[in-house]
């Protein structure tokens, strides 16, 4: 786990810059665009959308100017199925699971999209059931109804967890139930015995069970052969890859200068978030209530983010582990009934790229910027 002191300490502590925006950015190094020239598009698709909290460092990095630093003009777009847009050169990047990423391209063998950052090398899908319930691993699900956000990768997660739980893809029963009040509402009324959903929509139904009998959710055990995989992976083309490899190591590295402040100041980070989306604030809402609800949300996926504990190297964020694929080797043949390359499908030529910049000033930016 990759708590926030251990972060700041590997990005260092001391600096001398203070960005407060892209005006101060202007400032301190000329203006960014100017320096560049013409801005170039990255359309980056995503299910969860521009507006998501877990996506905060995007935000950030284009409200501070690190973008357009490095000639970048960034688009996030929510796209429940980027891989094919991606593929046709419709996207110039997506974010994707490998259990979404890896049946694609097993079905898929003539594309050409590969892995070439890794921000959250575990699992981020909790499968959680009422403190109530006697399930204690998901192999007692057999017969039981299993909700989830709908088809996609995640029903090929939950397809994986079967065929490593000892049961068959098909022994769980997949109900289509939106997060949020609905999900609680399921659980409640007992329509669902168990949810898989990523950490932070856990982190929100256990928001509205507090003081419910059945709150908080308790979350199953994920099999070994899992524990390992991948959570979220940013795709190009290879093809892409090798025209532009200078220009996408510019863009993952205003990516990680957006990263380097969010975990060196997460209510600040989430502010800066909070004014690109200022919807995300309930009614009846301080801004603080706000800040501190999101960071909530946050806090499990930044856990996840760094170097895991597993790895025997310690490597910079983003990197691929070959771990982070291979547990997916003997499950893809069953659920898609192809073998796959896997040791083709990722780079990290861009990772120490990504990284090279001065991260203790980026820190010290951040810890000086104010949170309201």
């Amino acid at each position: 786990m990759l708590d926030r002191r251990t972060f700041l300490r590997t990005a260092g502590a001391a600096g001398v810059a203070l960005l407060a925006g892209p005006a101060a950015l202007s400032a301190c190094a000329g203006d960014p665009q100017a320096l560049q020239g013409p801005l170039r598009p990255v359309q980056y698709g995503t299910p969860a959308g521009p507006a998501s909290v877990l996506l905060s460092w995007f935000a950030i990095a284009d409200r501070l100017g690190y973008f357009a630093e490095e000639g970048v003009e960034s688009t996030v777009k929510a796209v429940p199925a980027p891989l094919p847009l991606v593929q046709a050169g419709k996207l110039q990047a997506s974010v994707q699971t490998p259990a979404e990423l890896l049946p694609f391209l097993a079905q898929n063998p003539a594309s050409d999209l590969m892995v070439v950052w890794t921000s959250v090398p575990r699992p981020f899908l909790w499968t959680v059931v009422p403190a109530t319930s006697t399930v204690r691993d998901f192999s007692e699900l057999k017969g039981k109804t299993l909700a989830c956000l709908g088809p996609g990768g995640l029903w090929w997660f939950i397809d994986a967890m079967c065929t490593q739980s000892g049961l068959r893809p098909g022994d769980v029963k997949k109900a289509v139930v939106p997060a949020g009040a609905a999900l609680v509402a399921a659980f409640r009324k007992g329509e669902i015995d168990a949810g898989i959903y990523p950490d932070a929509q856990v982190v929100q139904a256990n928001e509205q069970l507090r003081g419910d009998p059945i709150g908080p959710l308790r979350v199953l055990p994920i099999p070994a052969s899992l524990q390992k995989t991948g959570g979220t992976t940013n795709i190009l083309k290879r093809s892409t890859l090798e025209k532009n490899g200078d220009f996408y190591a510019g863009y993952l590295r205003a990516l990680v200068k957006g990263f380097t402040f969010l975990n060196a100041n997460v209510p600040a980070g989430i502010s800066i978030h909070l004014d690109a989306f200022p919807t995300l604030r309930q009614p009846n809402e301080s801004r603080r209530q706000t800040i501190d609800r999101l960071a909530k949300e946050l806090q499990p996926r930044l856990d996840v983010s760094g170097p895991p504990d597993w790895a025997t190297e310690k490597h910079p964020w983003g990197w691929t582990y070959k771990e982070n694929l291979s547990g997916w080797e003997e499950i893809i043949p069953v659920l898609a009934g192809k073998k796959l390359d896997l040791a083709k499908l990722y780079t990290n030529e861009l990772v120490s790229r990504a990284h090279d910049f001065e991260a203790a000033e980026i820190v010290k930016a951040a810890r000086a910027h104010p949170v309201e």
